[in-house]
């Protein structure tokens, strides 16, 4: 799952938040209190339109400058953001993100048009999260039966992981190729999800998320998987998405 839980702060620095609530009530241990010293990555975890995002921007510098945070990332936000963000971080001598975490999995590709190349432009790290669409790319389900327990069963319709998402006739013709592709390797399908992610050229690591231990045994198995061009040809192909206004007529006359 996704690692960071706070969208902005204040110019009072998230330790000095933690500290405050500690020396109010001494006797009580806070389970948010990180242990550790500092964070490798923290994350803006959305965008929030009612903040100056120049206010962010500089409230993180301020961590930085503290030594509590080293790097800084970005995450849900809209591409335009991402773009201002940086171009105030440039502008106003700060740090700038170095690393974006968004959705993408063979089922879940909107980031396609605009987010891959503008981290491939601006030098974003690419962290993905939901790998495996929720459990739907763990070739355990069927077209034909609704599952009644895992995530996807219990989730909300309004949900990402909701059936109804997944349960399209183009996320089968991808479970397809995947049985086809499997059967070329000792993995099991969830292996050949996360071997074409971790194959990806704009993807720098992957966020798994696995219930049991067997299930994180699996997942790393992942990186002892090469597929060949064909094979990650034929599933990127599968997962495409469909070409929309502007991008239709970009990538027809070779614009991108």
């Amino acid at each position: 799952g996704q690692q960071s839980t706070l969208c902005h702060v204040s110019r009072q620095s998230f330790w000095r938040r933690l500290k405050l609530q500690s020396d109010q009530n001494p006797n009580r241990t806070n389970p948010q209190k990180p242990k550790t010293d500092y964070l490798d990555v923290y994350y803006m975890h959305g965008w929030d339109p009612h903040i100056p995002i120049e206010e962010s921007l500089r409230a993180y510098e301020d961590l930085i400058q503290e030594g509590k945070v080293l790097y800084l990332g970005v995450s849900n936000f809209r591409a335009w953001p991402v773009m201002q963000s940086l171009g105030l971080s440039d502008k106003l001598g700060l740090n700038r993100f170095v690393a974006a975490q968004y959705q993408y999995s063979l089922v879940q590709r909107d980031i396609d048009n605009e987010y891959i190349s503008l981290f491939a432009n601006q030098g974003l790290s690419c962290m993905v999260w939901g790998p495996l669409g929720g459990g739907f790319l763990t070739g355990k389900y069927s077209q034909s039966d609704k599952p009644t327990d895992g995530r996807i069963a219990t989730s909300d319709d309004t949900v990402e992981e909701a059936w109804w998402r997944r349960n399209t006739e183009k996320n089968w013709a991808i479970m397809d190729v995947l049985e086809t592709v499997v059967q070329s390797h000792n993995a099991t399908i969830s292996q050949i999800v996360l071997a074409w992610l971790l194959q990806h050229p704009q993807v720098a690591t992957v966020i798994i998320g696995p219930r049991t231990l067997e299930q994180c045994h699996d997942n790393l198995g992942a990186v002892n998987i090469t597929l060949s061009e064909q094979e990650w040809q034929a599933l990127n192909e599968a997962s495409a998405i469909s070409d929309s206004y502007p991008y239709s007529i970009i990538r027809a006359y070779g614009m991108e």
